[in-house]
């Protein structure tokens, strides 16, 4: 039986996504994403017997198509039921992305979104197409440009607007006043932060308010894992990815809470995805609860408003 260590090699290895390692294993992704994220520290064995063996067989069938000559022994060929989604998004050129396609389902939900692909920037011609980019790729970006790397694809993050910025600051402060309240001992952290959310070489995201409880993994570098909480503003050139594509990419790696603020609309989306409950709506007249903070914290909006009001004539 292969050990916990051996697995998380191995999904990372082959690019397994944590959907991709329930859809192997016959393992719900409810209990894949608390086995990978960190969250359940000893599994069942049960479990671990099921996962062990759910693995032995991918690889067992990937070694016999790749010895019967199938075409190509990508990761992508074998494991991408998030790849097959991709309808557009490509670049010929090797240009960066602004959004891309992708379906996400969450009980009976379900969102599908087609992409805009934004012109090849200057430091496009390297030889790979998106889909292939690496960590290697995105340390060696040049630093004056600020990226994101999802799923093997380079995204472009343009500076935040003022509007943004205050956002973020006046909430971070409610957060502060909170833990020091509290005496709470999650990391509390805002962009940019590294989060190599999969635990892989082919995604890191930075969102823009980050909270860590379990501390092992913050490793200096980045954040490794999925956080228990992330906060994303949405801003023009990112409202389709933060409410899309990172949508599914925080449920699917195993982040507890995840919010979405729209300065737009002044509107707050809470996804508790530890206990099933997406899509809950708040405006900035209300104070919102922090589902991980089990009631000892709340994010008062209407004071966010007042300051919006005040900075921004």
């Amino acid at each position: 039986m292969l050990t916990m260590t051996e697995m998380r090699e191995l999904k990372r290895q082959l690019g397994l996504t944590n959907e991709d390692v329930a859809e192997i294993t016959g393992v719900s992704l409810s209990t894949i994403q608390k086995v990978f994220g960190g969250t359940v520290k000893a599994p069942r064995r049960g479990t671990l017997e099921k996962l062990s063996e759910g693995f032995e067989r991918y690889e067992a069938q990937r070694h016999r198509e790749i010895g019967e000559g199938s075409a190509g022994d990508s990761v992508g060929q074998h494991a991408g039921s998030f790849e097959e989604e991709i309808k557009k998004g490509k670049s010929a050129d090797h240009g960066m992305l602004r959004e891309t396609a992708f379906r996400y389902s969450a009980g009976e939900k379900l969102w599908n979104q087609e992409s805009d692909v934004v012109n090849p920037d200057r430091y496009g011609g390297r030889g790979k197409g998106q889909g292939e980019y690496t960590l290697e790729d995105y340390y060696a970006w040049p630093e004056e440009e600020r990226v994101e790397l999802i799923d093997g694809r380079i995204y472009s993050m343009t500076a935040p607007y003022v509007k943004h910025q205050l956002i973020i600051v006046d909430i971070m402060e409610q957060f502060l006043v909170c833990r020091r309240k509290h005496g709470m001992t999650c990391l509390l952290l805002v962009s940019p932060v590294d989060v190599q959310l999969d635990m892989d070489d082919r995604t890191m995201v930075q969102p823009d308010i980050v909270i860590l409880c379990d501390l092992a993994k913050n490793i200096n570098r980045c954040i490794y894992g999925a956080p228990d909480f992330v906060l994303e503003v949405l801003s023009p050139s990112t409202r389709s990815k933060d409410k899309l594509l990172k949508l599914h990419k925080y449920y699917a790696a195993g982040c507890r809470e995840y919010w979405i603020v729209d300065p737009e609309t002044m509107t707050v989306d809470v996804h508790d995805f530890e206990h099933e409950e997406l899509n809950m709506h708040y405006t900035f007249d209300d104070q919102v609860p922090v589902r991980i903070s089990e009631g000892k914290c709340t994010i008062d909006f209407s004071r966010i408003r007042d300051s919006l009001q005040k900075f921004m004539r």
